[in-house]
């Protein structure tokens, strides 16, 4: 891999789960679809030097790409949006931008 970053495959399992009634009716469209999704997804990264992989996910309609740390200690994934300005430091994305998404939360 360029750079000398190193790259692994992760298995993401998708099951639906409680909550809001977004997340239901997300839930209830998902079962519809299958009642267990699996995707595989490239990780990057250089765990030996940063001490980290991170994935690509779309968020948004239409999607827009963000980088996540994969961090297997917790439940939650956090990235910039547009109104945390310079603050947030460098990232290796754009800023989510919810005024150019249809869809977000």
């Amino acid at each position: 891999v360029p750079g000398g970053q190193q790259s692994a495959a992760l298995r993401l399992v998708r099951r639906p789960g409680s909550g809001s009634g977004q997340r239901q009716r997300l839930a209830k469209r998902q079962r519809r679809l299958s009642d267990e999704v699996v995707d595989e997804v490239r990780l990057y990264g250089d765990i030996h030097s940063y001490l980290v992989y991170h994935l690509d996910i779309l968020v948004g309609t239409p999607g827009q790409t963000q980088s996540v740390i994969i961090d297997t200690g917790s439940s939650l994934a956090a990235f910039p949006c547009v109104s945390c300005g310079a603050s947030c430091g460098t990232h290796i994305d754009p800023p989510f931008d919810p005024a150019s998404s249809l869809v977000s939360l």
